[in-house]
């Protein structure tokens, strides 16, 4: 065989090699290019779901959050009215009673409930009981409505910032699949899966 057939064999030999060796590492890039991706799209899709969760969850508690309010207003005003009227009464019935003479109530003539008439303390104090229920709902309601805009407005930055990296992630991508295309060895890989494509780069 002619020195220089050898020689152009050997050359020929010494390029695939080459070729090969810089497939085998251009090929891990572009494998972890592909996983980095995927990674990334999972993550994207899992933040808009949460996000679409707390969307819902959102329209429903601002709905809750009208009834709540309703409930915490009527208490409100039942109470006042309750608080009124016990001292419009009470002070309507002091003003008639005088020491020593019979209560146009009971007909006693000591007056201990004078300054102080536990039956009605007691109703008060149960309207009073009812109206802070109804207040602590409303208000842990509000800190629920906060929480949730709060959380949304940081899960629509986190997802722009993403959408904004995974288009940079795509152009990258598709420029080493272009360059990988781009080796001698590439058709002969081509039809084998991406796991297997690594172990057969190393074994050539």
């Amino acid at each position: 065989i002619p020195i220089t057939t050898v020689e152009s064999e050997k050359t020929a030999i010494d390029l695939l090699i080459e070729d090969i060796v810089a497939a085998e590492a251009h090929w891990k890039v572009l494998f972890n290019s592909q996983t980095d991706l995927q990674l990334l799209k999972q993550k994207l899709g899992d933040n808009k779901k949460a996000l679409q969760n707390k969307v819902d969850s959102l329209a429903k508690i601002v709905e809750k959050l009208v009834v709540l309010k309703a409930e915490r207003d009527s208490s409100l005003r039942m109470l006042d009215k309750a608080r009124l009227a016990a001292a419009e009464n009470v002070e309507s019935l002091r003003s008639r009673l005088v020491p020593g003479d019979p209560c146009p109530v009971c007909g006693n003539t000591e007056h201990p409930y004078v300054t102080d008439n536990p039956g009605l303390d007691h109703v008060l104090q149960e309207l009073e009981k009812e109206q802070q229920k109804h207040e602590t709902a409303y208000t842990t309601g509000l800190a629920t409505e906060h929480s949730l805009r709060d959380t949304s407005t940081q899960l629509n930055e986190i997802i722009a910032e993403q959408e904004k990296e995974l288009n940079t992630k795509q152009n990258v991508l598709q420029e080493h699949q272009e360059a990988w295309e781009k080796f001698t060895i590439y058709k002969d890989v081509s039809d084998k899966t991406k796991k297997k494509k690594a172990a057969w780069l190393a074994e050539q």
